[in-house]
């Protein structure tokens, strides 16, 4: 599933592409995604261009004025723009055709991603209203999140993954954060100082910062906008490396499960 380093770089590479021009047609070649496609979304479209495009943890937020589009890529959801009259490809179920010729295509094999149009203010939408903080805003600091670890007795992982503590961040993204600032993933939230907590924070948004910058991390369907993949994945010191040696103790990276999640650690670098 793509996690906040992907959706953002999807963001940016729509930012870049996507036409600035109004949109002529919808074409849907289904009916349902994860959840029914809105049957209005032709007429609320047609004759709009995209103002901005934001991102609220793997929301994309596509704003039309009055109009807001939220679109979550599910598991395997991708964008590409081309010609208008480029055949649609296997699996693409929905296209935003503008009036400049080009066209706006979603493909998602899967069908786990789903749309939905948004009345301002978007914020108390039932998407949005129980989501956490960003990480890689201020509010995400180790003040704050001290103060959450402090009343809660999860692991460690389970909470930097819990979508109304902190949003995006994923499971690739918690094993490789907890690696870097060397804390056991299943260590109990409330038992971790300020200390160990204030480097899990910086990590954090460390490694989110680095995966953007290098496109992210293609490691199922993933690609960008421009059919390129992102090169995070050959940074990973846990992540999918059972039984396969630390970059830093050369013991043997360990795999355990946590919430139905595989989570990759190394027993002697985290405590």
């Amino acid at each position: 599933m793509p996690e906040l380093p992907e959706v953002e770089v999807i963001r940016q590479g729509l930012i870049k592409n996507l036409p600035k021009t109004t949109i002529k047609t919808v074409d849907c070649h289904c009916e349902k995604l994860r959840y029914p496609i809105p049957t209005q979304l032709e007429t609320s479209l047609q004759g709009l261009s995209c103002q901005i495009i934001t991102r609220r943890s793997k929301y994309l937020l596509f704003n039309f004025g009055k109009t807001l589009l939220a679109w979550h890529l599910g598991m395997t959801g991708q964008f590409r723009v081309v010609s208008s009259d480029t055949p649609i490809a296997q699996h693409e179920h929905l296209s935003l055709n503008f009036i400049c010729g080009q066209s706006l295509r979603y493909r998602d094999p899967r069908r786990f991603g789903y749309i939905g149009l948004i009345s301002q203010p978007w914020q108390q939408h039932r998407w949005f209203e129980k989501l956490g903080v960003e990480p890689l805003t201020e509010q995400f600091n180790p003040d704050h999140f001290y103060q959450l670890c402090q009343k809660k007795k999860v692991a460690i992982k389970t909470l930097l993954m819990d979508p109304r503590a902190v949003v995006g961040i994923g499971n690739i993204y918690a094993a490789e954060s907890l690696f870097r600032a060397k804390i056991h993933p299943a260590r109990r939230c409330s038992d971790i100082s300020k200390q160990a907590i204030t480097t899990l924070v910086h990590t954090s948004k460390d490694i989110l910062h680095e995966a953007i910058t290098v496109g992210g991390s293609s490691i199922s369907d993933f690609i960008h906008v421009d059919g390129q993949q992102g090169y995070f994945s050959h940074q990973f010191q846990v992540y999918g490396r059972h039984n396969k040696a630390c970059y830093v103790c050369h013991n043997p990276i360990e795999k355990i499960t946590q919430t139905g999640r595989s989570t990759f650690y190394c027993a002697s670098c985290q405590h």
